[in-house]
C-alpha cells in the first residue's frame, strides 16, 4: 500500500474533538499544506498546519510554492513535522532540479533530513511535457482529478484505470524517485490569485467543489482511483481535504450551503469510509483478485496476516451481480454501502460494523449483487 493523505483546507482551523476522533480513525500517513513563503503571514499557516498534523498525530506533506527572485528563508521549516517536501517554482509548469538541490541543502543546514522533490502542480500533461530532473529528486510528484475535458459521471468514472498509466510512465523516467500522486481531486483545485481576482457568486459553487463529493459515486471512485494507483506502484497519495465540501466529512461549524451542495455539520460523506476501511491494512501486501464484472467495477485488495479485505465498487448507475476470486476461506464478511446505508453512516458512522453480514464462499468464489455506486467491502480470514 502506499503512504495515504488528505489535504489540509487553505485556512486550517484546529479540528474540534469530534473532527480529531473521526480522522485518527483514519491512521493518515501524511497532511498536504500548501504554503507560499511570498505572502504574508506564511508562517503562522505552517504553525496551524504542524499543530493540525500533531492533532491528528501524523506529518506534513509540505508543498513549497516558491517565487521566481529571492526566497525568504526556509528556517520555520525546522519546528514543522514533515513527511517529505515538494518543492514548485512559481514561474515554471515543472520543478527545475536546481530549486530542489537548494531547498534540500538549506534545510539539511537547519537539521532536517527528509525527503525533498518536486514535479507540478498543475496536470500530469505539463510533466511529461517537461519532464524534470529526476536524478536529483527524492519525490516526483504531481495532481489528478477526472475532470479537464468531459464532467458527466459516466466520464468521470472511466478515468481510474489511465490514473496508474501516469504513474508507469512517470517511473520509466523518474529514476530512483519516488512517486507522489498529490493531490487527488475530482474537480481541479482553486489558483488562490484567480479565486481573489474572480471571487464566486453568492449562491453559486465555487469551481473547485463538485456536489457530487458527498455522494456514493465519490466514495466507489475513490477505491478504483486507489487501486489503480497502488497496484501501479505509486508510493503515496494524497486526496481531497481533512473538513469541508471538498474533503470527507463536514466541520462541526458549518455556514450555509449552496442549493446545489446541501449537507448538515458533522456529515461523514461515503468517502470517508473508505479511507476508514483500508486504515486497518498499512503494512499489508496487495494482492489480485479477479471479477468479470471489470471494468464496471473497481476492486482493491489487501492481504494482512489476518485477513484479506476487499473493496469492491460499483462504477455504474446499474446493478450488477460479481463474482470475486479466489479467497482463501470458506465464508467471508460483507458489508454494503449502499444509498439507504450510506444515509445513515453520514450521521451514525460508528454503525459500519453492524452491517456485516455473512456470505459463503464456493470454491474460492463469492458472488455479489452490488447496487449502483455501492460500495461493498469483503473479509475472508486468512489460512493458519
Amino acid at each position: 500500500m502506499p503512504a495515504l493523505g488528505l489535504g489540509l483546507p487553505e485556512e486550517p482551523t484546529p479540528p474540534t474533538d469530534r473532527e480529531r476522533m473521526l480522522l485518527r480513525a483514519l491512521a493518515l500517513d501524511h497532511l498536504r499544506a500548501d504554503l507560499r513563503p511570498r505572502t504574508d503571514g506564511w508562517e503562522e499557516r505552517l504553525e496551524a498546519a504542524s499543530d493540525y498534523a500533531h492533532a491528528l498525530d501524523t506529518r506534513l506533506e509540505l508543498a513549497l510554492h516558491l517565487p521566481a527572485g529571492a526566497a525568504r528563508s526556509l528556517e520555520p521549516l525546522a519546528r514543522a513535522p514533515l513527511a517529505r517536501v515538494l518543492v514548485f517554482a512559481e514561474d515554471r509548469g515543472t520543478t527545475p532540479g536546481r530549486l530542489v538541490v537548494a531547498v534540500r541543502d538549506e534545510l539539511r543546514g537547519l537539521g532536517v533530513d527528509c525527503p525533498v522533490g518536486g514535479g507540478t502542480d498543475v496536470l500530469f500533461a505539463d510533466l511529461n511535457r517537461e519532464r524534470p530532473d529526476g536524478g536529483v529528486m527524492d519525490v516526483v510528484c504531481y495532481p489528478i482529478n477526472p475532470q479537464m475535458h468531459a464532467f458527466d459521471d459516466a466520464s468521470i468514472m472511466e478515468t481510474p484505470p489511465i490514473q496508474g498509466l501516469t504513474v508507469e510512465t512517470a517511473r520509466s523516467w523518474s529514476e530512483d524517485g519516488s512517486i507522489s500522486v498529490t493531490p487527488v481531486t475530482l474537480r481541479p483545485r482553486p489558483d488562490p490569485d484567480e479565486a481573489s481576482a474572480h471571487p464566486t457568486p453568492p449562491g453559486e459553487l465555487p469551481g473547485s467543489v463538485d456536489h457530487r463529493q458527498a455522494s456514493l459515486l465519490c466514495a466507489a471512485w475513490t477505491v478504483a482511483s486507489l487501486a489503480s494507483l497502488s497496484y501501479a506502484g505509486a508510493a503515496s497519495v494524497t486526496y481531497f481535504e481533512t473538513v469541508g465540501w471538498r474533503g470527507v466529512l463536514e466541520p462541526d461549524q458549518l455556514s450555509p450551503r449552496p442549493e446545489r451542495f446541501r449537507s448538515e455539520p458533522g456529515t461523514v460523506f461515503p468517502v470517508y469510509h473508505v479511507f476508514a476501511t483500508i486504515a486497518p491494512l498499512r503494512g499489508g501486501v496487495l494482492v489480485d483478485v479477479a471479477t468479470p464484472a471489470e471494468p464496471a467495477v473497481g476492486v482493491l485488495a489487501v492481504q494482512t496476516d489476518e485477513t484479506l479485505r476487499a473493496l469492491i465498487a460499483n462504477l455504474t448507475p446499474r446493478a450488477h451481480d460479481i463474482e470475486l476470486a479466489p479467497l482463501p476461506a470458506a465464508r467471508a464478511g460483507v458489508r454494503l454501502l449502499d444509498e439507504a446505508a450510506a444515509r445513515t453512516l453520514m450521521r451514525a458512522p460508528e454503525t459500519l460494523a453492524f452491517l456485516r453480514r455473512d456470505a459463503p464462499v464456493s470454491k474460492g468464489k463469492l458472488h455479489l449483487e452490488l447496487p449502483p455506486y455501492a460500495l461493498a467491502i469483503v473479509d475472508a480470514a486468512s489460512p493458519r
